[in-house]
C-alpha cells in the first residue's frame, strides 16, 4: 500500500511539475520550440514582453523597473519588473 502511494504521489508531483512551464505554448512546441514567435495575448508576459505593446495591450498600463544599467548599458542581474492595469481586452489579427 505504501509503494502504491509513494508512486501515485511521484506521478502527480512530476505531472505539476512539468506542467508548471510558462516558456512553452502548443503551438511553440509544435513549431520546434519556437515559442517567440507565436506567442500571443497573456502567453507574451513570460516570452516576449515586446509583443505585448505591437498587440496594444501595454498601452495605458504601468511598467515600473530596471532592466538596464543606465551607466554600463547593461542587463541588471535579478532584475523584476512590475505591471499594474494591463489591458487584456484588446485583440490583434494577425491574419
Amino acid at each position: 500500500m505504501r509503494f502504491r502511494t509513494l508512486i501515485l504521489l511521484l506521478a502527480l508531483f512530476f505531472t505539476i511539475a512539468h506542467s508548471g512551464d510558462d516558456k512553452s505554448n502548443v503551438r511553440g512546441l509544435g513549431m520546434a520550440g519556437a515559442t517567440t514567435a507565436t506567442s500571443r495575448t497573456i502567453d507574451a508576459i513570460g516570452i516576449n514582453p515586446a509583443l505585448l505593446a505591437y498587440m496594444g495591450i501595454a498601452k495605458g498600463s504601468e511598467i515600473k523597473g530596471r532592466i538596464i544599467d543606465a551607466e554600463t548599458k547593461q542587463p541588471v542581474p535579478g532584475a523584476q519588473i512590475t505591471i499594474k492595469k494591463l489591458n487584456l481586452t484588446s485583440r490583434a489579427n494577425f491574419s
